[in-house]
């Protein structure tokens, strides 16, 4: 999670999750895990302010 990201590391892993432990096709997977990604980071960093780890890929596209 340190060297890609909070953001990154939970897409992966929540599209990993969807796939192999459900019978979902990639697209609705992608679509779950980007949209419950987004709505976790949303809460964490704009509503409770807790600083999540960027990571260096996420400071990579910053640039």
């Amino acid at each position: 999670m340190i060297s890609v990201g909070t953001f990154v590391a939970l897409i992966v892993f929540l599209l990993v999750s969807l796939r192999s432990l459900s019978d979902l096709r990639w697209p609705t997977a992608l679509i779950l895990a980007v949209s419950f990604s987004s709505l976790i980071y949303a809460v964490f960093v704009h509503l409770l302010s807790v600083p999540l780890p960027g990571g260096g890929l996420w400071n990579w596209l910053a640039n």
